[in-house]
C-alpha cells in the first residue's frame, strides 16, 4: 500500500464538492466579518502580528497581551507555545493579510472531513452513514463557531487528531507521528488530549507501545512548555493562564492572579455546553464510551475553568473535543450496527435519524451563520467609511494604540497596543512607543469592568491629559490622535463629547 492513496480513490467527488462549498461559505463569511470590523485584536490581531513578525525574522515577537509591568515588545511564547506559526509564516510573507489566516482556517477545518470519511468507511458497513457523518461534521455548530471566531491555530488539531487516529488504524507510523506533532504545535494545552489518547492506546495490546510513547511525548512536551519555554519567555514567571483555574488548589497557587466567575462540572452552564455538543450528534458518542472517554480530561479542564468562555460553544475551545466526539459517534454507530442487526426498518434508520434530527434541530437555535447574521457581523457599520478614512492616515510602520475591532487591520507592525488590556490604567512607558491612537469613542464592549462606559471615558481622558497628542481626524465617533500635533480646541470638543457619553450612560454597543 502506498503512503498516500491516489486522490481519485481516496476522496470521492461528492466529498470534494461538499468541502469546496464549506470552504467557499466559511472563508467568505469570515472575511466579510473581518472586513466589517467584527474581528478582534483578541485574538486575530495577536495571531496576525506574531505571524507577521515571525515571517520577517522576529520569531514569535508581539506587543499585544503583554503583562503591564514588562517591556511592551516581547515573546508570544510567554503566553502560548504555538510552533505551528513558524510554518504559516512563509505563506504570510507571500500574502501579508489576516484574510490568509482566515481562509487557511476554513480549508483546514474542511479537510477534517477526509479522515472522518475514511474512518467511517473502514468501520461502518452502510454507505449512507458515511455520507451523513460528513454532512453532520460540516454542519456541526461548534465547528462553524470556531471558523467564524477570528483565527486560532488550535483549529488545526481537529483534522490532525482525526488523521492521527486513521493513521493508527492503518499502521501508518510516519503520518501518525507527524499528526501528533502537528497537534502539539497548535497550543500547549493539547498535551491533555494527546496524553488521554496515549492512555486509550494502552488498553490495546497492538497499540500499547504507541500509547507509552504518546504519554512520554505529552509529558515531555508539557515539561518543555510549562517549565522551560514559557517562564524563559516571560521573565521567569509561571504560565499566567493557570489562574483560570484559581479555585483548584494546585493550579490556583501557580497562577499569577486569582478570581473569576467560576466553572463547575455539574451546573446549568455545564449541562448546556455538553448538550450543545452532543445534540447535533444525536447523543451517539454515549454509545462509544471508550473513545468518548478520551475527551473527558479536556471536558474537565474546560468545565472547571473560571473563564466562562471555555465552557461555551461560540469560541475556539471545543476544538480539542470535536475529534473525539465524532470518533466516539463512529464507534457508537458501529456498535449499534452489530446489535440492531438491521432486521427492521425502524432499527435500520434509527442511527441516521438521530444524526439528522440532532443536526437539523441543533442548527435551528445554534447555527453559527444565523447567530453571526443576527449579531450584525456581516453588515457595514454606519461609521465604516470613517474608520477606513482614519486608518488610511496611519503610516504602515507607525506605533498604534487602538481598540479591539481595529487591531487586526493594523497588526502588520511591531508596535500595536490593544487598549482594552489597560482597564486599570495606562502604562505610560508603553504609550511612549505609540505614534497614533485610534478610538471608537462609543464602543466599550471589551472593557470587562463594572463600569465599562466610565472606565473607557477615564482611559480617553488619560490619553488626552498627556498633551502629547492632537486630533488628526475626528468624524462622528471615530477619533484618530497623532503624537506631536498641538492639542487644540478639538481636544476640548472630544473631551466634552466623552463627558456626554458618560453622563447619559450610553450603551457600549451599538
Amino acid at each position: 500500500m502506498t503512503f498516500v492513496p491516489k486522490l481519485s480513490k481516496a476522496v470521492p467527488i461528492w466529498l470534494c464538492v461538499l468541502m469546496l462549498v464549506y470552504v467557499a461559505t466559511y472563508a467568505t463569511l469570515s472575511i466579510v466579518k473581518h472586513d466589517n470590523f467584527h474581528s478582534f485584536t483578541l485574538d486575530l490581531g495577536i495571531m496576525t502580528q506574531v505571524t507577521w513578525n515571525t515571517a520577517h525574522g522576529r520569531l514569535f515577537e508581539t506587543s499585544l497581551d503583554r503583562a503591564m509591568d514588562t517591556e511592551l515588545i516581547g515573546s508570544y511564547m510567554g503566553n502560548h507555545v504555538r510552533p505551528l506559526l513558524l510554518f504559516l509564516a512563509p505563506l504570510y510573507r507571500l500574502w501579508p493579510d489576516p484574510r490568509v489566516l482566515l481562509s487557511m482556517q476554513s480549508i483546514v477545518l474542511a479537510v477534517g472531513a477526509v479522515p472522518l470519511y475514511w474512518i467511517a468507511r473502514r468501520n461502518l458497513k452502510r454507505p449512507i452513514l458515511h455520507y451523513v457523518l460528513v454532512i453532520v461534521y460540516l454542519l456541526y455548530p461548534a465547528l462553524g463557531f470556531i471558523n467564524l471566531f477570528d483565527f486560532h491555530p488550535v483549529a488545526f488539531c481537529v483534522p490532525a487528531l482525526l488523521f492521527a487516529y486513521w493513521a493508527l488504524l492503518e499502521e501508518r507510523k510516519i503520518l501518525f507521528w507527524a499528526m501528533i506533532l502537528l497537534t502539539l504545535s497548535t497550543k500547549e494545552e493539547l498535551v491533555v488530549p494527546v496524553a488521554a489518547f496515549g492512555v486509550y492506546c494502552l488498553f490495546f495490546s497492538a497499540w500499547r507501545r504507541r500509547g507509552v510513547w504518546l504519554l512520554g511525548t505529552a509529558i515531555a512536551w508539557a515539561f518543555l512548555c510549562f517549565i522551560v519555554i514559557i517562564p524563559a519567555a516571560n521573565e521567569g514567571r509561571a504560565y499566567r493562564f493557570f489562574d483560570l483555574w484559581s479555585r483548584l488548589p494546585f493550579l490556583g497557587e501557580l497562577g499569577s492572579s486569582g478570581g473569576g466567575s467560576g466553572g463547575a462540572l455539574f451546573s446549568v452552564d455545564s449541562a448546556y455546553f455538553v448538550a450543545h455538543l452532543l445534540i447535533p450528534l444525536g447523543f451517539l458518542p454515549l454509545f462509544g464510551p471508550e473513545l468518548f472517554a478520551v475527551s473527558w480530561p479536556s471536558f474537565a479542564y474546560l468545565l472547571l475553568s473560571d473563564r466562562a468562555a471555555l465552557h461555551q460553544v461560540g469560541f475556539q475551545y471545543p476544538a480539542v473535543l470535536i475529534p473525539w466526539l465524532f470518533l466516539a459517534t463512529i464507534q457508537g454507530l458501529s456498535r449499534l450496527e452489530r446489535r440492531l442487526r438491521l432486521r427492521h426498518d425502524l432499527k435500520k434508520w434509527l442511527p441516521v435519524s438521530l444524526l439528522l434530527i440532532g443536526t437539523l434541530g441543533a442548527n435551528l437555535p445554534f447555527n453559527p451563520v444565523r447567530t453571526s447574521w443576527l449579531s450584525g457581523y456581516f453588515m457595514h457599520m454606519p461609521q465604516h467609511e470613517q474608520i477606513e478614512a482614519a486608518m488610511a492616515l496611519i503610516p504602515p510602520r507607525a506605533g498604534v494604540a487602538t481598540v479591539n475591532p481595529f487591531g487586526p487591520h493594523l497588526a502588520n507592525r511591531r508596535c500595536l497596543i490593544g487598549l482594552e488590556k489597560y482597564t486599570t490604567g495606562l502604562n505610560m512607558d508603553h504609550m511612549a512607543e505609540v505614534d497614533y491612537v485610534l478610538l471608537d469613542l462609543v464602543d466599550c464592549r471589551l472593557f470587562h469592568t463594572q463600569d465599562p462606559r466610565g472606565d473607557y471615558g477615564r482611559m480617553t481622558y488619560e490619553i488626552l491629559d498627556t498633551r502629547d497628542f492632537g486630533v488628526r481626524y475626528w468624524s462622528d465617533r471615530i477619533l484618530l490622535l497623532e503624537r506631536g500635533l498641538p492639542p487644540g480646541e478639538e481636544v476640548d470638543e472630544v473631551r466634552a463629547y466623552v463627558d456626554d457619553l458618560v453622563e447619559e450612560g450610553r450603551p457600549c454597543w451599538p
